[in-house]
């Protein structure tokens, strides 16, 4: 009877450890046919194409071929080095990440996110710039050319040449960007925003002839609330154009010139 037993417990013990050296046979075999899978396609996928055009299938096409002797259409996997071709890719200003993988069937999968501009930075000599949504500095395209808030002054040129995530001004005012962009009326009717040295803020809206004497970069939802009531009652009590200039920069009051 104890015999038996003894069996009895052997037996599943054995069938584990057979199942487990199959288990490890299996997936050494499929880690090596994986690895010499040959490269048959390669499929780019754009996210946010619609939002965005600074970044086209032929670019990145372009950027992976780029310092290669031979195509990668017909390599093995085994030969290719996947996330240096990542680093090609993110060579592209307007590639905010990259991803690339592969499938069952050999097709390289290449998945890019493009870089999203919030505003533009205006200048009188030289390039403009864009400011990206992540706050990183973006050139620039002949290709496209992205409707977003547009900065002018010193002070706006000021932000290209400083780390938005250190600088505590540059930071106010990427928060005001994001604040104005990220509100659909403030987004339609805020298109301009005038930045001198000092960090002070004139902004020109869409409709109307007034501008708006905002100040520093400092409470910004109080100042946009004082001006929501300038537009839903002054405005439709006097017009559009009746004031010139509206101020927002003095404590618990509207100044309307």
């Amino acid at each position: 009877m104890n015999i038996g037993f003894a069996q009895s417990k052997v037996k599943p013990s054995v069938k584990a450890f057979f199942l487990l050296v199959v288990f490890f046979v299996l997936v050494g075999f499929a880690g090596k046919r994986q690895t010499s899978r040959v490269c048959r396609n390669i499929e780019v996928r754009i996210a946010n194409q619609l939002e965005n055009h600074f970044v086209g299938e032929n670019d990145v096409l372009a950027l992976l071929s780029a310092g290669q002797n031979d195509m990668l259409t017909g390599k093995r996997y085994s030969e290719i080095n996947l996330k240096r071709l990542e680093k090609e890719v993110k060579k592209n200003k307007f590639v905010n990440s990259v991803q690339i993988s592969h499938d069952y069937a050999g097709n390289m999968l290449v998945e890019v996110s493009q870089a999203k501009p919030v505003a533009r930075v205006l200048r009188s000599k030289g390039r403009d710039s864009y400011l990206g949504s992540m706050g990183e500095i973006l050139p620039v395209s002949p290709r496209y050319t992205a409707r977003v808030l547009l900065l002018e002054g010193a002070g706006a040129r000021r932000l290209t040449t400083v780390s938005l995530k250190e600088d505590e001004q540059g930071g106010k005012i990427f928060d005001l960007v994001n604040f104005i962009n990220d509100d659909p009326f403030w987004q339609k009717m805020i298109v301009h925003l005038y930045i001198d040295e000092y960090g002070d803020i004139v902004m020109y809206p869409q409709m109307g002839k007034q501008i708006i004497d905002f100040g520093k970069p400092d409470d910004i939802e109080l100042k946009f609330s004082k001006l929501s009531t300038f537009y839903k009652q002054i405005v439709p009590a006097k017009g559009w154009n009746y004031y010139s200039k509206v101020i927002l920069k003095y404590n618990n009051q509207i100044i309307c010139e």
